[in-house]
């Protein structure tokens, strides 16, 4: 017997090369914490005022961009001829003690991912959850008992960061981060990237 992974959602797991001169650029960065004061996600942790810091980078933007060809156009199988990927945005994520990231997606975007700069013991998992939208064998409505969760029945799939890792994933997916246990702050680059030329044919076309 066979089981055919129909409609997955491809996650794109590699790695890149972190520079010390990468991870004291992100120390040295200026951060915001934009949820300040709310109750709710008040430890969300900072990110960096500047929302497209990969460009200060050039060899690390290089290397997401390296992942992010083979993710596009060489696994998915995307045209090279018809289109390209167009940096829309990148920011450094600062995450302390307790701090953490609530279930989010990634809006105005196609693709997203996040590079790990600098990764203490205990700063917290990444987590993507099932799309409520986009069900697999059920929908969240249906949770059967499960004894041996695997990728066919999982509703959540954790991963463990380790310096230099890449994530890249749909900007639709939902993921979230587990709270910071570490004394030592952790450092990733989260960014957001769009096709731009023409996709669809004849009546279809769009120019992008």
């Amino acid at each position: 017997m066979e089981i055919l992974p129909l409609f997955s959602t491809p996650v794109y797991l590699g790695s890149c090369d972190v520079t010390n001169g990468d991870v004291i650029s992100a120390e040295n960065t200026k951060f915001v914490n934009p949820c300040s004061g709310d109750l709710t996600y008040g430890n969300n942790g900072s990110i960096s005022t500047n929302t497209t810091w990969l460009e200060t980078v050039p060899e690390l933007k290089r290397n997401v961009e390296a992942n992010l060809n083979e993710y596009v156009f060489g696994i998915l199988g995307a045209s090279r001829e018809s289109v390209y990927l167009e940096h829309q945005s990148s920011w450094v994520n600062l995450h302390q003690h307790g701090d953490r990231a609530a279930t989010h997606v990634h809006v105005n975007s196609m693709f997203s991912g996040v590079v790990y700069l600098s990764v203490p013991d205990n700063s917290g998992e990444i987590i993507f959850s099932m799309p409520s939208m986009i069900p697999t064998y059920a929908t969240n409505t249906v949770n059967l008992d499960i004894v041996d969760p695997n990728l066919y029945n999982m509703r959540e799939f954790p991963v463990m960061p380790e310096k230099g890792m890449i994530l890249i994933f749909p900007s639709h997916l939902p993921h979230y981060v587990t709270a910071s246990r570490s004394n030592i702050n952790r450092y990733s680059v989260a960014f957001n990237y769009f096709v731009k030329g023409e996709v669809g044919s004849q009546e279809s076309r769009l120019t992008l």
